[in-house]
């Protein structure tokens, strides 16, 4: 018997992030309290359709880390017109003076956002996800500049924004500071 393999032609899907972003494993000799996902390694489970998904998100990336360390060249390499680029960052931006809202981050979500039009790729931006934290009892939004300039942004340059932020910190607030730590591993406040 004889096997042959036919070419498909399959629109990708690449995923620029950090931690919250990138797939994720859990430790040997699992430990539940400690395994944790990303919302980019949990999308496969809600789409349809053909779709290939290249997830270049790796922990700890900012948005000029994930340049700088060459993951940005890989999409760029591999990207064909009309396949779809997400980029979500911020969580590790929000800890570098340089890398503001209204500073480098923009400068550089900007950037990814012309190169990806530049090769006919659709950029698509994504607000950064809500941390659990809390102050007093009331949620305390440490990333809402980061959420209000990838809007301002997508609007200005007419690029689709996915509003990741408003539905986590909705939740949050809904589910209270009790209630959300359940979702988030043992003494994080990033990862769910």
């Amino acid at each position: 018997m004889e096997a042959t393999a036919k070419p498909q032609v399959v629109r990708k899907l690449f995923l620029c992030g950090d931690s919250t972003v990138t797939d994720q494993v859990a430790p040997f000799r699992y430990f539940p309290e400690m395994a944790y996902t990303s919302w980019g390694q949990s999308l496969p489970a809600f789409l349809t359709g053909k779709f290939v998904i290249d997830n270049q998100a790796h922990s700890g990336n900012t948005s000029e880390s994930f340049q700088k360390e060459g993951h940005f060249d890989l999409v760029k390499k591999w990207i064909r017109p009309n396949d779809y680029c997400l980029f979500q960052f911020g969580h590790n931006d929000q800890k570098i003076p340089h890398l503001l809202p209204q500073r480098d981050y923009r400068k550089n979500i900007l950037k990814f956002v012309r190169e990806i039009q530049s090769l006919q790729g659709i950029a698509v931006l994504v607000t950064p996800m809500g941390r659990n934290t809390w102050q007093n009892g009331d949620y305390n939004d440490l990333l809402l500049d980061y959420d209000q300039e990838i809007k301002a942004l997508g609007q200005q340059v007419q690029v689709p924004v996915l509003s990741l932020h408003d539905k986590t910190v909705a939740l949050w607030k809904q589910f209270g500071q009790k209630r959300s730590t359940d979702f988030f591993p043992k003494g994080d406040y990033t990862h769910t």
